[in-house]
């Protein structure tokens, strides 16, 4: 397997090498290392991973609970999976913890699209779509395992994000549904905000650090838990909304919304 040394101008913020060593990660996200403890390189953006977990676990709750259909809750397990990579990703900065962390991501945007894709059906109209999806999935999972395209895999996942947004822009551009296009409005909102806030992390690294470290990468976290989360009702919502299965929005003692309908089929 490839391995790279961090390329981004974080890299001047290392600290000493902690219990997993040098850095073989291609990136090395704006926080000092091995600052709070030796197992943990990254500290703040480790324990803010944690609500992706989390997110995606709570999210396969409801699905379980409310019968929700296959598709949302292995969408809610990716969600899950994309934050046990993280976590392992930013505590210890290895290349092979990074994979952990990128790779689910592109399996949820393809889980995502099969979902988008398919909403209006009650039965699979192109049963060509998931076996498609997987095949494309599995050879940039090779790919970029094996040699380490990161500049590509990140174009294709933006690529596949962008048009991911585009589901959602098309729903509420030809729907009058209020609480459809306030779930769609919110997600993205707190989405594009979470990506302003990235940004800055790596734009402005070195003034922060001259003054305050916000940690924006670790807020980045937080906001795409709640955006994740988010992402199944809304898609729930809207498949139901078409199959004209009466759904409601429903909010839970965390303010989290969930949704119920008439038919809850597998």
């Amino acid at each position: 397997m490839t391995t790279h040394g961090p390329t981004k101008i974080f890299s001047e913020y290392l600290g000493a090498p902690g219990h997993w060593g040098n850095v073989t990660s291609t990136i090395d996200w704006c926080e000092h290392n091995y600052v709070h403890s030796d197992y943990v390189a990254e500290f703040w953006n480790t324990i803010s991973s944690v609500c992706v977990i989390l997110a995606g676990l709570y999210n396969a709750h409801h699905c379980q609970t409310n019968r929700y259909e296959s598709r949302l809750f292995y969408l809610s397990l990716a969600i899950a999976v994309t934050g046990v990579g993280s976590v392992l990703f930013h505590a210890t900065l290895k290349y092979e913890m990074q994979l952990l962390d990128e790779l689910p991501m592109l399996w949820i945007m393809c889980i995502w699209w099969y979902c988008w894709i398919e909403v209006e059906h009650k039965t699979v109209k192109r049963k060509w779509l998931a076996p498609a999806l997987l095949l494309v999935a599995s050879f940039i999972t090779v790919i970029h395992a094996y040699y380490g395209f990161v500049a590509v895999f990140h174009w294709f996942f933006a690529s596949l994000s962008i048009v991911g947004y585009g589901f959602i822009f098309h729903f509420i551009y030809h729907s009058n549904d209020r609480v459809g296009n306030s779930l769609g409005w919110t997600y993205l909102g707190v989405s594009s905000f979470a990506v302003f806030l990235w940004g800055l992390d790596q734009l402005f690294c070195e003034q922060f650090y001259s003054v305050f470290n916000p940690q924006l990468h670790a807020v980045w976290h937080i906001l795409v838990a709640f955006t994740t989360y988010v992402s199944v009702p809304l898609v729930c919502y809207v498949r139901a909304k078409h199959l004209k299965a009466n759904p409601k929005v429903n909010y839970d003692s965390l303010s989290l919304p969930f949704v119920t309908y008439k038919e809850q089929n597998a």
